[in-house]
């Protein structure tokens, strides 16, 4: 066998040699596969974790014969926005071998939204008597919505009165997060006011009656006495009286109170008073 086939080359050899031969070189090419994948889409009210969606799909293309793809390290979002769901796409031949520039790779990205978390609270409402004292209240209710697990409310600036009066009870909001971190921000929220009453103190004072023969000499009475209600502690009453009766007749032995405070102020405007007026005879 050996001898035959040596003797057919020989055979094409003297053959060939009457040809002059050109050899022209084709072209091989491989063109990249085409291939589209779309992520979905997600959303979600703020809870305070992260927002990830791993799903996808092929919207147009296929792998080739004993290829596998792997979308991972899918993007993610936690605080109120919205982000592209993008991931990393890697596609592998049967043996393991990284073959993704092989495709030419169309990303359809799907988005992540993270929607603001309602939340109404309504401040607490107090009332009291003056004393001098500043009123405020701190407490509140959560009258619609929620806080995110784990989060919890600051109150400050809350209104503080002292006078008598009724007067909005406001206050700023700051939410935090179990490390302390203000969140406030993913919050859609409303602040309800509520009040604060300062009612005035009720003090009924009698001032004294007097009289005599006339001698046209001026006459006075100031001794009062108050008959009804306290004076808070460390304040004065002072009762100003400056009705004068000369002639023969009647009057209203009318008197003034005034109040000061430990600090010698004048509070009058905080207290009301029920005026009982004796007599000038």
């Amino acid at each position: 066998i050996e001898r035959i086939v040596e003797a057919c080359n020989k055979i094409v050899q003297i053959i060939t040699s009457n040809y002059n031969i050109t050899v022209v070189a084709g072209r091989l090419e491989v063109h990249p596969r085409n291939l589209t994948i779309q992520t979905e889409n997600s959303s979600k009210i703020y809870d305070g974790t992260e927002l990830l969606h791993k799903a996808y799909s092929f919207v147009d293309g296929n792998l080739g014969n004993n290829h596998s793809v792997t979308v991972s390290g899918f993007s993610g979002i936690t605080d109120v926005g919205t982000t592209l769901n993008t991931a990393n796409i890697v596609i592998t031949d049967e043996n393991g071998l990284n073959i993704t520039d092989n495709y030419t790779i169309q990303t359809n990205w799907g988005s992540l939204t993270v929607n603001p978390r309602p939340l109404t609270i309504e401040l607490g409402s107090s009332q009291k008597v003056y004393d001098g004292l500043e009123l405020y209240n701190k407490t509140y209710n959560v009258i619609y919505g929620s806080l995110a697990a784990n989060h919890s409310i600051t109150l400050s600036n809350n209104t503080r009165v002292t006078n008598v009066g009724i007067y909005e009870n406001t206050a700023k909001l700051i939410i935090r997060n179990s490390n302390g971190l203000n969140v406030t921000s993913n919050y859609d929220y409303n602040v309800e006011s509520g009040s604060l009453i300062i009612n005035p103190v009720q003090l009924s004072i009698e001032s004294a009656s007097a009289e005599k023969v006339y001698d046209g000499a001026p006459l006075m009475e100031s001794d009062w006495e108050l008959v009804d209600g306290t004076v808070p502690y460390g304040f004065k009453l002072y009762v100003n009286n400056s009705t004068k009766l000369i002639n023969v007749g009647n009057v209203e032995n009318r008197c003034y109170p005034q109040v000061l405070n430990n600090k010698g102020i004048d509070v009058t405007d905080n207290f009301d008073f029920n005026m009982v007026y004796g007599s000038l005879v």
